[in-house]
């Protein structure tokens, strides 16, 4: 009885929110010179690259307070996810028409470009969809790389990506534009070389927790092997992960930020499928991955070494010639992401001016 009354509440609560998000569309007003509108701040460094009083923050209270402290206009989308839910769940879609209507006059009275980080979840369907009606320019921003088990893709609604890589384009939908940006962050460099290794999180702990439970073991055996060498061994979890879900099997945890991680001396990582293991690859550190039939690779990526993770005390023979090559190479000094970002920006808008 108790989990019904929670399910049922929980149910009231939505509808509540996507009404609620009638009024707050109703009541809303942007500046027309907010013309960047990112979905929450994740892109932040991408964020920065641009004037305050030209963005505005689609998002949640989190992204609020951001916005708060640094002069971007806020926009709430919660009601907007509500009235997604409860059309798509219940089949009422009189919220969700409501606010599509108001949101289009809110928009209207300059052209905006809608930069996404995703465009197969329920808010970038939304406002992807929004922006490609209503002669806006929707923008999908890669919020990783892809691998061989991909289930859903981002790349089938938005007009313009911004890619890690340009041939990752040969997954996504052949008539968008595609541009190759590269990891949408910038790092500190370092170029001497840390006794350091990385065990990367694969964050498959709900979708595959079978396989996640081998990967932990498999990381412990890894560790073990490595610092008996003397070797400084990290886990690096996964943003999805928990603390309950590996402390028991590692007590040095890094939980900083990626910038952090990936700056500084140059390190040794070690994992599956991750993005940041291809971003490791990309600004000049070491990377192995570890070969599993239960999971996929990442596309179109070749690590420094990859080892089967039946046979991982195979490392101890390739460690020490890995870390001379790493002394011998300077890190890969990607153009500032300023650089990179603003000129696809630019070219975006010219090709958009004229229509």
């Amino acid at each position: 009885m108790l989990e019904m009354n929670r399910a049922w509440n929980a149910n009231y609560f939505t509808y509540i929110k996507a009404y609620i998000g009638i009024i707050y569309l109703y009541m809303l007003r942007i500046g027309n010179r907010r013309k960047y509108a990112f979905e929450t701040f994740r892109n932040k460094t991408i964020i920065e690259c641009l004037k305050p009083e030209e963005v505005l923050i689609l998002g949640g209270r989190a992204d609020y307070y951001a916005c708060r402290a640094n002069n971007y206009q806020f926009v709430w989308i919660g009601g907007v996810v509500a009235a997604i839910i409860v059309a798509t769940r219940d089949g009422h879609i009189l919220p969700l028409k409501l606010q599509i209507s108001l949101a289009r006059k809110r928009f209207e009275a300059s052209k905006r470009y809608f930069l996404l980080y995703e465009d197969q979840l329920p808010v970038g369907i939304f406002f992807a969809i929004f922006a490609n009606e209503y002669s806006h320019i929707s923008i999908c921003i890669a919020h990783g790389v892809p691998s061989t088990e991909e289930l859903i893709l981002d790349g089938f609604l938005c007009k313009y990506h911004l890619l890690y890589q340009l041939d990752h384009k040969d997954d996504l939908r052949p008539d968008s534009i595609y541009f190759e940006l590269g990891p949408p962050f910038d790092i500190e460099w370092g170029d001497d070389v840390s006794s350091t290794i990385i065990l990367v999180g694969t964050g498959l702990q709900a979708l595959m927790p079978t396989f996640y439970r081998k990967s932990l073991d498999c990381y412990r055996q890894i560790r073990n092997i490595l610092e008996d060498l003397g070797w400084n061994v990290v886990y690096r979890p996964h943003p999805s992960e928990r603390a309950h879900n590996f402390a028991s099997h590692f007590s040095a945890v890094d939980t900083s930020s990626k910038v952090s991680c990936l700056s500084g001396s140059k390190k040794l990582f070690i994992g599956y499928q991750s993005t940041l293991i291809y971003e490791a690859k990309a600004f000049g550190h070491t990377v192995v991955t570890l070969g599993d039939p239960d999971v996929g690779k990442l596309k179109r990526f070749t690590p420094d070494k990859e080892i089967a993770a039946t046979s991982v005390e195979s490392i101890k023979d390739s460690l020490s010639e890995l870390h001379a090559e790493s002394k011998k190479r300077p890190h890969q000094r990607l153009r500032p992401l300023r650089d990179r970002f603003l000129p696809i920006l630019r070219e975006i808008e010219a090709c958009n001016e004229c229509e």
